[in-house]
C-alpha cells in the first residue's frame, strides 16, 4: 500500500508557515545534504496532496513561472471548483479523508503531503499520515500557521526512522507505530 507522507519545514516553535502564509524565513541555501535527501525522497513519490493557499504560494512566490513537480500528479483542495490546468494539476472539492483512503489503495508510488494547515490538520485528525519527515529551521517566528494544531486529540505514537543536522536545521523522520 502506498504511503501518505508529510514531508516539510516548520520554525522551532511549530510554524510552516507566517499568518499571511509567507515563507520568507526559509533559508535561500541548502546543503548538499538536505539537497540529496530531498532528492531521495521526490524519487519515491508520484503524488502530491497540497491545499490551495499552498498551491497560491507556489505558482506566485515560489515558482511562478514554472510548475516545479511536472512529473507527479498534483491534487489542490480547494472550496472553489477550478478546471484541471494540465495533466498534472487537479483541483479537487470532494470529502478529503474518502478521497485519501481511495489513493493509497490504489497502484503508485508515495504521496506527499506537501502543506496546508487545514489539509495537515484533516489527515492528522483521520490518522492518514504513515510518516512525518519535518525539517527544523532554526527560527522562532512567534506566530502564524502551526503544524501541529492544538485542536487535534489523537495521540500518535511514532518511531524514529532517521534524524541528521545539517547547518543548523534538524531533519527528522518518523514513522506511525502500528
Amino acid at each position: 500500500m502506498r504511503k501518505v507522507i508529510l514531508y516539510i519545514a516548520q520554525s522551532l516553535d511549530g510554524y510552516i508557515a507566517r499568518a499571511d502564509g509567507n515563507l520568507d524565513w526559509l533559508p535561500q541555501q541548502i546543503s548538499e545534504k538536505m539537497n540529496k535527501f530531498y532528492s531521495e525522497f521526490s524519487q519515491q513519490v508520484d503524488t502530491i496532496l497540497m491545499g490551495r493557499k499552498t498551491y497560491d504560494q507556489i505558482v506566485t512566490v515560489l515558482s511562478p513561472n514554472q510548475w516545479p513537480y511536472p512529473n507527479k500528479t498534483s491534487y489542490v483542495w480547494t472550496s472553489t471548483k477550478k478546471d484541471s490546468l494540465n495533466n498534472s494539476v487537479y483541483f479537487i472539492d470532494t470529502d478529503l479523508v474518502t478521497f485519501v483512503k481511495e489513493l493509497k489503495q490504489q497502484e503508485g508510488e508515495n504521496i506527499w503531503v506537501l502543506g496546508g494547515g487545514s489539509l495537515i490538520t484533516e489527515l492528522i485528525k483521520n490518522n492518514l499520515i504513515d510518516e512525518y519527515s519535518i525539517t527544523i529551521v532554526p527560527v522562532i517566528l512567534g506566530e502564524g500557521i502551526s503544524l501541529f494544531p492544538y485542536d487535534n486529540k489523537n495521540t500518535i505514537f511514532l518511531e524514529m526512522k532517521e534524524c541528521f543536522e545539517e547547518n543548523g536545521m534538524i531533519q527528522t523522520c518518523y514513522t506511525v507505530e502500528l
